[in-house]
This record gives C-alpha cells, sequence and structure tokens, in this order.
C-alpha cells in the first residue's frame, strides 16, 4: 500500500513539473515578446519551479543592460541576490549591477555591493576608486598587485594607477619587475611603455634587455654585460635560456664565461643548465647532450634522463635505456614507471636471474592502478 502511495505522488508531481513547465515556456515567451504583464501573471504560478531564477536573470539583466532599472533603486536587486544566493546567477547578476553602478557613478553603492571574492579587474579597480572617492587612502596599498602585471590593464584602472603614481608609490624596482615580465610575456610594446617610468640609470638596462630580446647573440660581447647588479644577472639569464633555443652549444660555453662574471647563484645555473641540455635533445643532439650530463653528474633530472631513454627506446637500444635507467636515484627506479622499464630491460637480456627479477619488478609495479600499472 505504502508504494502504491508513493507512486500515486510520483505521478501527480511528475504532472504538477509538465505544468510547470509549459508555463515556463509561455512566460519566457512573454518575456521576450515584451508582454511585461502576461509575463508577470505566468512568473506568480512557478513560485517553487527550479528554473524560475533563470527567467528572473533574464528580465532584470536585459533592464539592467538598458538603463531600465530605476532610479537609486535596489529593491528588485537585493531581492534576487537573497532569494537565491551564491548561485551562478546571483554572481553574475552581482558583477553586473557593480559595473552598472561604477557607470552611474554610484559610488557609495559600489562599495556597498562589490564583493572581493566575486570580482573582476575591472570591478576591483571600480571599488578602489569608490573608496578613494570616499577618502579612503587606504585603497592606494591594494593598487601594486593590480599595476604590476605582465598585460595592460583595463582603461577603467587608470584613475587608480594615476592617484597610486602621484601618491609616490610607482618604486623603481616595482616598474623593472614589470617590465621584466612584459619582455618575458612577449609584450615588448608594453615593455617600452613601462620603461619610460624608470630613472634614466634603470632606463638604460632596459634597452640593453629589449636588445638582448630582439638578438641573444649579443651576450658573444661580455664586455657589454659586466656590470654586477641584479638587472644585469637578470638580463643575462634570460638571454642565455633564448640562445639556448637556437644554439645551445654556443650557450653552454657562455654560460661557463657568464658564471664566473656574474656569479650566478646554484640554483639559477642549474636550470639554466639543464634548460639548455634539453634543446640539446630537441636537436637530436644526443650524444653532446649526453655528454654535458655525464660531465656534470648534479644535472641529471628524471625529467632529461626520460627524454633520453624515450630516443633509445625508438633503436631498441636496450644496454642506453638500462645505462641511463641506472643514473636515476634509488626513489626514482622504485616508481611504477621506472620498474616496468627496468623489467623490460631484464627481459630482453633473457637470463633465469633476469626474467625473475623482471617479473618481480611487474608485479611491484602492476599492483598500482595506473598506466605503468595496467601495462606491467
Amino acid at each position: 500500500f505504502s508504494a502504491f502511495v508513493v507512486a500515486q505522488e510520483d505521478r501527480q508531481e511528475l504532472t504538477h513539473r509538465e505544468q510547470q513547465r509549459e508555463v515556463f515556456l509561455e512566460a519566457r515567451a512573454a518575456l521576450n515578446g515584451e508582454e511585461s504583464g502576461l509575463y508577470e501573471s505566468l512568473l506568480e504560478k512557478l513560485e517553487d519551479y527550479p528554473l524560475r531564477s533563470y527567467l528572473e536573470y533574464a528580465d532584470i539583466s536585459t533592464r539592467l543592460s538598458s538603463r531600465a532599472v530605476v532610479g537609486n533603486s535596489t529593491e528588485e536587486i537585493d531581492g534576487f541576490l537573497r532569494r537565491y544566493p551564491d548561485t551562478y546567477l546571483a554572481l553574475r547578476l552581482e558583477r553586473s549591477w557593480v559595473r552598472e553602478l561604477a557607470l552611474q557613478e554610484r559610488w557609495q553603492d559600489v562599495q556597498r555591493y562589490h564583493n572581493p571574492h566575486n570580482s573582476t579587474t575591472e570591478l576591483t579597480c571600480y571599488a578602489l576608486h569608490a573608496r578613494l572617492r570616499g577618502g579612503d587612502r587606504s585603497a592606494l596599498n591594494e593598487v601594486e598587485p593590480l599595476w604590476n602585471v605582465s598585460r595592460s590593464q583595463v582603461n577603467n584602472c587608470d584613475p587608480v594607477f594615476e592617484a597610486w603614481i602621484d601618491d609616490g608609490q610607482l618604486t623603481p624596482e616595482i616598474t623593472w619587475q614589470r617590465f621584466s615580465k612584459t619582455i618575458q610575456a612577449g609584450r615588448n610594446s608594453l615593455a617600452r611603455y613601462v620603461s619610460t617610468l624608470m630613472p634614466e640609470q634603470v632606463r638604460e638596462f632596459a634597452e640593453l634587455f629589449l636588445s638582448v630580446d630582439h638578438n641573444p647573440r649579443l651576450l658573444e660581447d661580455q664586455t657589454l654585460f659586466n656590470a654586477r647588479t641584479s638587472e644585469m644577472t637578470e638580463i643575462v639569464l634570460y638571454g642565455l635560456r633564448q640562445l639556448a633555443v637556437s644554439d645551445p652549444s654556443l650557450a653552454l660555453t657562455l654560460i661557463d664565461d657568464y658564471q664566473t662574471q656574474l656569479n650566478f647563484s646554484l640554483e639559477d645555473s642549474i636550470s639554466l643548465r639543464r634548460y639548455t641540455v634539453q634543446r640539446l635533445i630537441f636537436s637530436d643532439r644526443i650524444e653532446e647532450a649526453e655528454a654535458v650530463l655525464l660531465e656534470s653528474p648534479e644535472l641529471i633530472s628524471e625529467s632529461l634522463v626520460s627524454q633520453i631513454v624515450r630516443e633509445a627506446l625508438r633503436d631498441l637500444d636496450w644496454p642506453h635505456v638500462n645505462a641511463w635507467i641506472s643514473r636515476l636515484t634509488q626513489e626514482q627506479r622504485d616508481t611504477d614507471r621506472w620498474q616496468y622499464w627496468q623489467a623490460r630491460v631484464l627481459t630482453y637480456d633473457g637470463s633465469v636471474e633476469g626474467l625473475i627479477e623482471a617479473h618481480n619488478l611487474l608485479k611491484l609495479a602492476s599492483k598500482n592502478r595506473s598506466y605503468f600499472g595496467f601495462l606491467a
């Protein structure tokens, strides 16, 4: 009997939803046809319909875009945000509303409705501008992360940026940071603009940076790069990475020279050399790359070994595969990936002892739910 009652209730619910679906479609057509009276009456019949919020959002956002939200009224917006808190549509409406308030120069309301957790760069700039208009100078302390980026920001941020610069908060260090970011992002036009904000001495380094970006072979004339400053070190490190793409052998030679001249940090030196070895491998100069790694074992990494092993596997050169796997750390060799390839090497060897060890390695690797685990 209880199952029968549940079935009856389900059928009734289905019928109710089907009716609401028809009303929803009629209401949407009325909204699209600008029949506001009919739309309002149909909307009242959709009190518990899951898609009602989409109709309300479409209605409000259409009128927002056409500036049809009357005067200083916020009741309609407040009602929607209250009824559908933290939903996608509420968050979207909140952003649109803050932007509209800013365009209307309703700065107090901008501060009221701006949600830092639901914002964009444009809206953040509007909110900071609103605070400045209200006399809150602490807003200037939040501008630097917006300005110090590798791309151009929206024009609506300009008033805030100008106030921040006028307040003396744009330092040579911050200017250089943004200049460097824009160069490395390939936005040289923006980099040139940023360089105009630098003191003359720093601007000379900026011009050199731009020249090296255009032609990294300038690094062959080491007399141009002998100033022991953080800016010069950054220029040379960047230029050597660029040079490694086109001529990794020359880059390796110059790395040694500049290591002495500028005293790179150990981390920078290893990172740069590894990158250059990687470029050798990409250029199919495997033997040269291997020679560098054998001469400087501290450069050996799992990533580089993987690339060398991949090349050896193409030739089915199993002894070569084994030689490079053996140069990995024990922790790396104990992963399913390298257990699998060690087993393949031992299988190639063909001895009874090798086959037994290969079997044991494959058993270990096969316990993992992973690509190499399933291969094993």
